[in-house]
């Protein structure tokens, strides 16, 4: 299911590269000076602890989408809605707006309680260890909907100025999109990671409105990056033992010694399905005969790894390359892992020259000569770890462009309503970085506009670009 995904996203990003060359016009925004808040957090985008209370958001969440259940004529509204979200300020319709929204009030109440619970857990974990890569996850979905729904609410508050009442609601986005995407699968983390996207697309609406409050500090208390995706990614291990009846035990104790006939026949039937490699009759028979021909490499591994080698001895041949297949699966997982939490310009090299090893361990495989494991899990099940960081750090430097901005407004109203001439003249408060490149963003000041931008990353889709044309109001 996470490889599809991964596949499709790619698919998707070849289908654009046509309309890469021209691309989206930039964010045009027009903005005001305005001193930051006193006190500096009087405006957050996430609950803190003044208003956290117990319990478990997921449970909170599940009677969202039992209200949802009963609004049948919600899937049409959403393409409505998203329309709505989309339309300048001064052009929405907001009395149409309010009387289409007022019958999910009680769903925005609920939305609310489940921002302010301390923490979420949705269960995932016991679904993966028992169902493996069958588990489902069909409170996801709905999640979306949601994000579509606070988007819209908080579109028309920002419309009517109620600057307060707007900001409560991208919090609560914003803190749904964290319970969603910081929980066990990257799925999950790809859509929190879509949810924040959305609530960032309001932000940029809030910030040109002339009485707009400034966000730089609460911009800046955002956790860094804003969605973690160590918990999904760690969790990449916990769906195995459920895809693979008995691996966790057999993993787990090195001690281990031969298993049934059956269960490995269960293992490679598994195995088969969720491969693209041809598995007939040949192809089939080439496996087995690689599969011995690698024995003596994979019982080493085996032993090197820690097991007696007496038992490693009295395994079939299949179990063999069966365990120094996932040995070797939970070896790369470690080297991607050890990497995410680095910044993105440190970690995407390391990264992408791992997962062309990873690449190369498919070819490899079926070289009886290489060390290789002679059963590709590896090369089969990893996920493209390198997409989904780019995920994250199109949202990070979303973020980090409104700060500049609001560090803009910021200067302005310090400057007597001037322009900073650059980003080193803007000495009061710090100036991030591209978290992308670890370099400064682009800004330029050409006849009273500023252009803010950053380069393009490999694989960006045109509406991915961060490219901002600032205007002061005189």
């Amino acid at each position: 299911m996470t490889r599809f995904l991964f596949a499709l996203g790619a698919a998707l990003a070849l289908c654009a590269s046509a309309a890469r060359a021209a691309g989206p016009p930039p964010i045009k925004l027009w903005l005001t000076p305005a001193k930051p808040p006193t006190p500096a957090l009087k405006y957050q985008l996430l609950p803190d602890a003044r208003v956290a209370t117990s319990g478990n958001a997921a449970d909170v969440y599940r009677e969202v989408i039992e209200q949802l259940a009963t609004k049948t004529s919600l899937t049409p509204k959403l393409e409505l809605f998203s329309g709505w979200a989309e339309l300048p300020l001064k052009s929405l319709p907001k009395e149409d707006v309010r009387k289409e929204l007022a019958p999910f009030d009680k769903v925005y109440e609920l939305l609310d309680k489940g921002a302010r619970c301390e923490h979420c857990d949705w269960g995932i974990r016991d679904r993966l260890r028992e169902k493996g890569i069958a588990a489902l996850l069909p409170e996801i979905q709905p999640m979306r909907e949601c994000a579509t729904l606070l988007r819209v609410k908080a579109h028309l508050e920002i419309a009517d100025g109620r600057f307060d009442k707007a900001l409560g609601t991208l919090r609560t986005g914003f803190a749904l999109a964290r319970h969603v995407g910081e929980s066990e699968t990257l799925i999950c983390f790809l859509v929190g990671v879509a949810i924040a996207n959305i609530m960032e697309s309001e932000l940029d609406q809030f910030v040109s409105c002339p009485e707009a409050p400034n966000l730089y500090y609460a911009l800046t208390d955002l956790p860094a990056p804003p969605i973690s995706m160590r918990k999904a990614l760690e969790s990449e291990r916990l769906w195995l033992p459920g895809t693979f009846p008995g691996l966790g035990e057999v993993l787990s104790n090195l001690d281990a010694g031969p298993l049934p006939e059956e269960k490995l026949k269960e293992w490679a039937k598994v195995a088969k399905g969720l491969s693209n490699d041809n598995f007939g009759y040949a192809g089939r028979v080439y496996l087995a005969w690689n599969i011995r021909q690698k024995h003596n490499i994979a019982k080493e591994a085996l032993i090197a790894a820690g097991r007696p080698r007496d038992k490693v001895e009295a395994m079939p041949p299949l179990q063999v390359a069966m365990l120094h297949a996932f040995d070797e699966y939970d070896r790369h997982l470690d080297a991607l892992v050890k990497c995410q939490s680095l910044p993105y310009w440190e970690a995407t090299p390391a990264i992408d020259k791992h997962e062309r090893a990873v690449r190369q361990a498919r070819v490899d495989a079926r070289d009886p000569t290489s060390n290789a494991p002679a059963l590709p899990i590896a090369p089969l099940l990893l996920p493209a770890v390198s997409k989904v960081m780019r995920g994250q750090v199109r949202l990070e430097r979303r973020l980090a462009a409104l700060r500049i901005i609001e560090a803009v407004r910021l200067y302005a109203a310090d400057h007597d309503g001037k322009l900073p001439p650059s980003l080193a003249d803007i000495k009061d408060v710090p100036v991030p970085v591209d978290p992308a490149t670890g370099k400064p963003f682009h800004y330029a000041v050409k006849d009273g506009v500023v252009t803010l931008s950053a380069p393009d990353l490999p694989g960006d889709t045109p509406t991915a670009r961060v490219q901002y044309e600032l205007t002061l109001r005189k």
